[in-house]
């Protein structure tokens, strides 16, 4: 009787400490509203990237949905003659080209919609140099439009994606601090955007352009040069006239410009 009485007591001993254990981070309502704060202050931590992902890497669906029948055209067609195979792909070309003349840039890209818009109606003019060369049976000019159709398709693709990731990660902080933080002249926001543009510029400063973009070299250094210059300037503005929201806005535009030449070397090539 006293084992069975032991064993009881045993029982609900382990209860007790297990339910003690289960609630012992939010014991009560009071507790819990505490614990649901505590977590949305975590949250509140987060790099503020972290909640627009979606605009600082947008995808564009349409244009890697284009480049299957690019690759057959580019790879298969074209190089082997084989004029049945590219007529034979002339409405899949089609069909892309006006899911292409549907798409709306977003986020990081929504400055370059003009650009794209340009870029899209070159493509529908080969498109038409395409179409034209199946109705007239004329083989030469078949090859000449399906060169043209996948060259364009390549600007294409540049303009939404520098050709330098070193680039690419410099634009995701200056899209940051152009259309957030500095709109709201968030002060506090606007110096990390500067602490971190200024280490992402010095790895841009370490970057070398592909071999096949060698004939630019020049310009693109005197453009990276400038840029450097730039963010120099907002990082000394930021130092010296804190106070002075004129002088840094001054500062932050011409960087972004200086950006904005960057990359406008790369445009139409």
């Amino acid at each position: 009787m006293q084992i069975k009485s032991l064993l009881l007591f045993c029982v609900a001993l382990i209860l007790i400490l297990n339910f003690n254990s289960t609630y012992s981070q939010c014991p009560s309502e009071k507790d819990n509203i505490k614990c649901n704060s505590k977590c949305k202050d975590l949250a509140a931590l987060e790099p503020t990237k972290n909640n627009h992902e979606a605009e600082i890497n947008p995808q564009i669906p349409e244009l890697s949905q284009y480049h299957e029948v690019i690759y057959q055209i580019w790879h298969s067609g074209w190089p082997n003659k084989d004029y049945d195979l590219l007529k034979s792909l002339y409405p899949d070309a089609e069909k892309g080209y006006l899911e292409l003349q549907k798409v709306k840039l977003t986020g990081i890209l929504q400055d370059k919609q003009s650009q794209w818009n340009d870029a899209v109606k070159k493509l529908g003019e080969y498109i038409e140099e395409y179409k034209s060369a199946i109705e007239k049976n004329d083989n030469q000019a078949l090859l000449d439009a399906a060169e043209k159709v996948h060259s364009q398709y390549e600007q294409l693709v540049r303009l939404i994606n520098p050709i330098l990731k070193e680039m690419e990660e410099f634009h995701k902080s200056l899209y940051m601090l152009y259309h957030y933080d500095y709109p709201q002249y968030d002060l506090d926001k606007i110096q990390k955007d500067v602490a971190e543009l200024s280490k992402k510029m010095q790895e841009l400063n370490k970057a070398q352009l592909p071999k096949k973009y060698e004939s630019m070299k020049k310009e693109f250094e005197n453009k990276r040069l400038e840029l450097d210059k730039a963010m120099k300037q907002l990082e000394q503005s930021i130092k010296e006239y804190e106070n002075n929201k004129d002088a840094i806005s001054k500062s932050i535009e011409e960087m972004h410009k200086a950006y904005q030449n960057l990359e406008g070397i790369f445009e139409n090539k």
